[in-house]
């Protein structure tokens, strides 16, 4: 059932939406109180770290939409061999997009200083709303033609 439009399509958008709020609430939150600043106040630290995940995660989820439906066309099941480079292509999206996200978060902190353990849990929250979205969501809900080319799957 997860596995035909538009159900897939609305799954992926909930659990997106919930990852976002363990990584842009919860997270957040947890990093709120753990860092000191020195130039920026939290709550501005606070609105660029959500927007940067929330940005993330909605590109994120339009990736793992575009896997849905140039999954469930009838030719995918003819090519799994090029599905499966679509994947991988797509997978390298995501990570790219997280890696981007947390340089521009870097830059954009570099005056404050913030240690080690704090861009390691930006780097969790981003890794949470791109890479391990899609790939669990894919592993989950990809349409039968391709629901094999997912790795993990077998």
């Amino acid at each position: 059932m997860l596995r035909k439009a538009p159900m897939n399509y609305l799954a992926a958008a909930m659990i997106a939406a919930v990852l976002w709020l363990l990584s842009g609430l919860l997270l957040g939150n947890y990093l709120a109180d753990n860092i000191s600043l020195q130039d920026m106040t939290t709550d501005d630290f606070l609105l660029r770290y959500r927007i940067t995940t929330g940005t993330a995660s909605f590109v994120g989820c339009l990736m793992c939409c575009s896997w849905f439906a140039s999954g469930a066309k009838p030719a995918a099941a003819a090519d799994p061999v090029g599905y499966r480079k679509l994947w991988i292509g797509l997978m390298l999206g995501e990570v790219l997009l997280g890696a981007l996200a947390l340089i521009g978060l870097v830059v954009s902190m570099l005056p404050e200083s913030l240690t080690l353990v704090n861009y390691l849990v930006i780097l969790a929250g981003l890794v949470l709303g791109t890479a391990l979205f899609f790939w669990l969501c894919t592993l989950a809900m990809s349409p039968r033609p391709v629901e094999a080319v997912v790795p993990g799957k077998r």
